[in-house]
């Protein structure tokens, strides 16, 4: 059991660690220590276990990343396929994982990074932009108060995506934007 622990540690510790290219940087903890540290100032990490259906089975919001990956404990979960998600405020870096007979194995050769959408606003304008190297589908909705869609298109096969929605024609001024992509669902609210 306690074997199973420090290689769950072990294995958070070097998915903080991932880098662009999708090496794994083990060798200085300087490295892996800096990214820790980015982590813990750029707010809270929210923590995810899915299962490969995506049924969330745990989540925590940490402050501190070092003392919670020290106390990370995956023995309550029985036997399957999973994911490991560290969601932060623009990306969420995912590893798949699976448990056979209490042991954890991780699948770093398929860790990946999602980018979340951002959306803002000027006067009228609501801006929309979203970096996806893997060029996935985007779908795009936009809904009034009363829950009625008023806008709908489905985007795909760019790397960055910018698009700009002009609302000055409408009267209102509360929206719901939901984004659809990387079989996730962001949703935002908007005041213009």
């Amino acid at each position: 059991m306690k074997k199973l622990i420090n290689t769950v540690k072990l294995i958070a510790l070097m998915f903080v660690g991932l880098n662009a290219s999708g090496s794994i940087m083990i060798q200085n903890s300087d490295v892996v220590n800096s990214e820790i540290d980015s982590i813990r100032k750029n707010n809270s990490t929210k923590v995810v276990v899915r299962t490969e259906k995506g049924k969330i089975i745990h989540q925590k919001k940490v402050d501190n990343i070092n003392f919670y990956l020290e106390n990370l404990d995956m023995s309550f979960i029985p036997d399957g396929a999973y994911s490991l998600e560290f969601e932060k405020a623009f990306e969420i870096k995912i590893t798949p994982f699976t448990v056979v007979y209490g042991q954890v194995v991780f699948d770093s050769e398929n860790m990946h990074s999602i980018f979340k959408p951002v959306i803002t606003t000027q006067g009228k304008l609501v801006l929309l932009r979203r970096l996806s190297f893997d060029k996935k589908v985007v779908k795009i909705k936009f809904f009034d108060l009363d829950n009625n869609l008023i806008y709908s298109e489905i985007l795909g096969g760019k790397v960055e995506l910018n698009r700009v929605y002009d609302f000055s024609e409408r009267s209102d001024k509360n929206f719901k934007v939901v984004i659809y992509t990387d079989d996730k669902t962001f949703v935002q609210n908007i005041e213009l």
